[in-house]
């Protein structure tokens, strides 16, 4: 095999744009994190990101994705990478909604944890978000891919 052929083969698997989606997922999903570890006001900025900033970058990236060669000729394995986007969240979202450090409300259903309690009641918000996840990263894929699929088929009758 060329160095050539062996440098094309891996070109396909992660290209610069592939490379680029991971990272702006990364970073996006790094500063949720960040904020949620140093905590108090600093979880309000964790809340602006999962509400402004996360799902506009879960739409782009994915869309970038789709956009490639490699999620057309393999769209079952490209469909990974929207999945994972939204996967990956539900821990960082669970971090962010569900802990808090003051006592449990009356309505509420709580597990102590220590200093702080896990507040049962907020999962519907997890779910939420999660779900607004999932749908801006399917849509940004689905979007672009449906529209290179059809574009191919055209060109090939």
């Amino acid at each position: 095999m060329t160095s050539q052929a062996r440098s094309s083969s891996r070109s396909t698997r992660l290209d610069a744009r592939a490379i680029g989606c991971i990272a702006a997922v990364a970073i996006v999903y790094g500063l949720l994190l960040i904020s949620i570890l140093i905590g108090g006001e600093a979880k309000i900025g964790g809340a602006l990101l999962i509400n402004f900033v996360i799902p506009p970058v879960l739409l782009l990236a994915n869309a970038v994705y789709a956009s490639r060669a490699a999620a057309l000729a393999h769209p079952w394995r490209a469909l990974l990478f929207p999945l994972l986007c939204s996967a990956i969240a539900l821990p960082l979202l669970f971090a962010l909604i569900t802990p808090y450090d003051n006592e449990c409300t009356v309505e509420s259903a709580c597990t102590n944890m220590s200093s702080w309690y896990i507040n049962w009641s907020t999962m519907d918000q997890v779910w939420y978000f999660l779900l607004a996840f999932a749908i801006a990263s399917f849509a940004g894929f689905g979007a672009v891919f449906l529209t290179r699929w059809v574009i191919a088929r055209i060109r090939h009758t």
